[in-house]
């Protein structure tokens, strides 16, 4: 079992020991670690070698020591399921650790209460649950965690090339019948092709998010009449999950709803760091913008780039 501890205790236990007791907690806590963590091929090293070494590198080595503790803390979370979400990275905690020393001295203190809130968020969760596999990959992670887009894209993408080859061969066969099929008809429920005028026109049509450039390149995700899907690095809360490591990508990035009535999309961004018209014109924070079909996105750079329709 992890245990709980209280932050403000682990601060007066530390003023009223000289600095003992955080020494002994954080070598139980190196310990606990490992644990929480084992599977991912990493390991924490002692932390009083870590704190050894930091003697010789001016803190420097043992400050890397707790980034990459709370690095690893956040990268095995999606094992643990929902209710574990360490939300502070190792660079959170180098900028408070340092940069945040000039702000009333503040900095440390709130680097280490950082590192004990994500520790704690394991408590009681550790040897209760069996983890799940440890992988790198972010799509693989949300198969693990049964998402329902993730695990279903290469089989969307087989369904996309059997209907459009089913569709296919069904055109052909009527032209070549001499049915009285037009270029613009489109399917009714029984699979057959529609002559009237009425019926071509696009009345429940649903629409597609279409991955240009990217991870997703050649994905498609579809996406129904008012339904939302939000675009982020958090598998828990957006159902197009983009690499965590990627810095330009929040956790909640964008959200693209489709209206199948004007058979046009509506996008918002709600990402500091931006999402794009193909143009490069940033969308408006928390303002919708339309799309129309065929029209592209990009989110944070140019690397992740989606066609909708």
């Amino acid at each position: 079992m992890i245990k709980k501890r209280s932050i403000g205790l682990f601060f007066v236990l530390s003023i009223i020991t000289l600095g003992i007791y955080p020494i002994v907690a954080y070598c139980i806590i190196g310990k606990e670690v490992n644990q929480i963590c084992e599977g991912d091929g990493k390991n924490n090293m002692h932390f009083l070698l870590a704190l050894l070494l930091g003697f010789v590198t001016f803190g420097i080595y043992t400050a890397l020591w707790y980034a990459k503790a709370m690095n690893r803390l956040q990268d095995n979370a999606y094992r643990y399921g929902p209710t574990v979400r360490p939300v502070h990275s190792g660079n959170s905690f180098l900028l408070w650790m340092y940069l945040g020393s000039f702000v009333l001295g503040i900095g440390p203190f709130v680097a280490v209460a950082y590192f004990l809130s994500d520790l704690n968020q394991y408590a009681g969760i550790y040897g209760s649950v069996q983890p799940l596999k440890y992988t790198d990959n972010q799509a693989e992670r949300a198969i693990l965690l049964g998402s329902d887009t993730f695990a279903n894209v290469q089989m969307q993408m087989l369904s996309d090339k059997r209907q459009n080859s089913e569709s296919l061969s069904q055109s052909l066969s009527a032209i070549s019948e001499g049915s009285s099929y037009e270029q613009n008809s489109i399917p009714n429920n029984k699979g057959n092709y529609e002559s009237n005028k009425e019926t071509n026109k696009r009345t429940s049509f649903t629409g597609v998010i279409r991955g240009v450039e990217g991870m997703y390149s050649g994905y498609n995700f579809p996406i129904e009449d008012n339904e939302e899907i939000c675009i982020g690095t958090n598998p828990y809360d957006a159902s197009i999950v983009i690499d965590i490591n990627n810095q330009l990508i929040s956790s909640q990035h964008c959200i693209i709803r489709y209206d199948a009535q004007s058979d046009s999309y509506l996008v918002k961004n709600v990402s500091q760091f931006g999402t794009f018209t193909a143009t490069g014109e940033r969308l408006s924070d928390g303002m919708p913008k339309i799309f129309q079909r065929g029209e592209k996105i990009y989110l944070g750079d140019q690397q992740n780039v989606f066609r909708l329709g």
